[in-house]
């Protein structure tokens, strides 16, 4: 068989391969395959819907108008559980979702630079007097959407320690992922791919405007989990679509 009849064998097995993954395109890897090259691919998706969608709704962030959600006082009150609230500039809320296992928290107020601040005032184990929101509250987000894709170059080359495998070193390695916050829930694909080869009765309470207008933290985890599995700093508009 010719090298031209072996790189179309190759091309063929990896579509092959690609077609059993979920919906969307995975990026192909930015590699020339070998005779000696082996692929692992890794795929995590996860989709959250809420106990109650919430409307669509033109929203501002850093002052700016786009493409928001919220305002739907019963969705507020069937979705939304605050964890911590200390003012409308500072809060911690938790969304309810299809799956009783799984948290998305969205924090307002921390420090951007790490999330660091953020997770340590998050409990590993549910509060069991978390507030609800009242008819006079308010709510309010933008619809997220972002693609990413990263190359980890600083792994290239790198040797396996597997017994059998020493002679083995990655030759790339790249992740993409994909996610989208709206109105329904949240979306959450990450698709990792490394090819290697042989190298050798109180008083009425005060209004809350839980208002993500400014920089926050969009954080999912497992329910008894002491480590988030995904983590988003939202600093700018972005990901964000501009309103009309």
């Amino acid at each position: 068989m010719s090298r031209v009849d072996l790189a179309k064998k190759r091309s063929s097995n990896q579509s092959r391969v690609l077609e059993k993954f979920p919906k969307g395109k995975i990026p192909a890897l930015q590699v020339q395959l070998g005779k000696t090259h082996f692929i692992n691919y890794a795929v995590y998706r996860k989709d959250m819907k809420y106990w109650q969608h919430f409307s669509a709704m033109d929203v501002k962030f850093n002052g700016k108008k786009v493409k928001g959600f919220g305002g739907d006082k019963e969705a507020m009150s069937e979705t939304i559980r605050i964890l911590l609230y200390e003012s409308d500039e500072k809060f911690i809320l938790q969304l309810n979702v299809n799956d009783f296992d799984d948290r998305i928290y969205l924090a307002k107020g921390f420090s951007m630079k790490s999330p660091a601040q953020v997770l340590s005032a998050i409990p590993r184990k549910d509060p069991t007097n978390m507030g609800r929101t009242t008819f006079e509250d308010q709510f309010e987000a933008p619809i997220l959407r972002f693609k990413f894709e990263r190359r980890y170059n600083a792994l290239e080359h790198a040797s396996y320690q597997n017994s059998g495998f020493e002679q083995h070193e990655i030759v790339a390695m790249q992740e993409a992922i994909d996610f989208q916050m709206d109105q329904y829930g949240a979306r959450v694909t990450s698709v990792a791919m490394q090819a290697s080869a042989d190298s050798a009765g109180m008083a009425p309470p005060v209004p809350k405007k839980l208002l993500l207008n400014k920089p926050y933290w969009v954080i999912m985890k497992r329910k008894n989990s002491p480590r988030p599995y995904f983590i988003l700093g939202v600093r700018n508009t972005a990901m964000m679509k501009a309103a009309d």
